[in-house]
């Protein structure tokens, strides 16, 4: 075999393991892509129950308030009122209960994007 033989042998096979190198490098870029969409998706599903779990506590707390400002007004008034009447037992008191005034964090948005509405 000749040395021009040999060393084309040489560049074809660095040529054909170049290829293949970037055959790779693209194949891995491109799981790369998709498991960043997948991943993407998966955030924004998540921003989702989040976004839900906090109207949900922010409704709770309003309901929660909603009680004790009844419990409050019109509730203890009338058992303290039983009680200057003798119709409660004088050991026992009412325990005094406090509204919520703490508000769940909103989770901020990365950025306007396919996720959004």
């Amino acid at each position: 075999m000749s040395q021009q033989t040999s060393q084309l042998i040489r560049y074809n096979i660095w040529a054909v393991a170049y290829g293949w190198q970037q055959r790779q490098a693209t194949e891995n870029a491109e799981r790369v892509i998709e498991a960043g969409k997948q991943l993407y998706e998966r955030v924004c599903v998540f921003a989702e129950h989040l976004a839900g779990i906090r109207r949900g506590l922010v409704g709770a707390v309003e309901s929660y308030n909603q009680a004790v400002g009844s419990w409050q007004s019109r509730l203890v008034p009338g058992a303290k009122r039983l009680k200057e009447l003798g119709a409660a037992l004088p050991q026992r008191e009412i325990k005094e209960i406090e509204g919520v005034e703490t508000v769940p964090r909103a989770v901020p948005a990365v950025e306007t994007g396919p996720c959004e509405d």
